[in-house]
């Protein structure tokens, strides 16, 4: 290989950031795939305890995909995680451990409204996430008292 000139390095250490952040969303996206699909097939054969777990993991390493950055794409994102809340209190409730995820859900309708096609004069975004959020962390810090 030739001697790249100063600015031939930056380039390639550049692209290889870019490359290990890409590939960084794309493991956190198929690690929520495996939980939450793994979550429902032990919700299916009633293993409960370990249903809970896989799905408070999936719930965890949800994000909004930044594979397929469309309005479509993002609500599809929401729906999901909407399914995983549903599933969450469910299971929950077969454990019998108490994890409320009325809010939190209806914030990632509401941010699934703001996404969907045609219903973009749903709000304003910034409150919209900025509620989201803030139920977001107060799920997970439940979750987590409920572990230790």
């Amino acid at each position: 290989m030739p001697n790249l000139p100063g600015s031939g390095l930056t380039v390639i250490v550049v692209c290889g950031i870019g490359l290990a952040f890409v590939l960084g969303f794309a493991a956190r996206e198929f690690r929520f795939l495996f939980h939450r699909r793994r979550g429902i097939e032990l919700f299916k054969e009633q293993d409960y305890h370990a249903a809970l777990r896989h799905l408070v993991r999936a719930e965890r390493l949800w994000m909004l995909r930044l594979s397929k950055q469309t309005m479509s794409s993002r609500a599809e994102d929401c729906k999901n995680l909407g399914v995983v809340l549903d599933l969450i209190s469910q299971v929950a409730g077969y454990c019998s451990v108490k994890i409320e995820t009325k809010e939190y859900r209806e914030a990632a309708n509401e941010l699934e409204l703001f996404f969907s096609i045609g219903k973009k004069n749903s709000g304003n975004y910034p409150e919209i996430y900025s509620a989201f959020r803030e139920l977001q962390k107060q799920f997970r810090s439940s979750v987590r008292k409920i572990r230790a």
